[in-house]
């Protein structure tokens, strides 16, 4: 597990935003594993940082995957408020032993 913390800073404090929307799609992934939907949620930003949980798990029911082989490649759009803009996307690679950041674009 990894926690992604995110500070924003306004020049004028009326700018400060009031949520940190994200959508996450896998990328690739081990074949051995099930296919993932898209997941999205609204993270609340409070006193002007939001934080996120990175997190990896697998369904031990899937075909012959070995816990310790496994893996996901996720792209993380983020958007403030209501934009339909992404201001960064973010590529994370999760296995069960390690969770990196792999590529941010502003």
């Amino acid at each position: 597990m990894a926690i992604a913390f995110y500070d924003f800073r306004s020049r004028h404090r009326s700018q400060t935003p009031l949520n940190l929307r994200e959508r996450v799609v896998t990328i690739d992934q081990d074949n051995r594993m099930s296919p993932r939907a898209p997941y999205e949620s609204v993270l609340v930003v409070e006193r002007d940082v939001a934080s996120d949980i990175q997190a990896f798990g697998y369904d031990p029911g899937d075909a012959s995957a070995k816990p310790l082989t496994v893996w996901r490649l996720l792209r993380q759009d983020l958007y403030l408020n209501d934009r339909t803009t992404a201001f960064l996307i973010v590529h994370w690679k999760h296995t069960l032993k390690l969770i990196s950041l792999v590529d941010v674009i502003p």
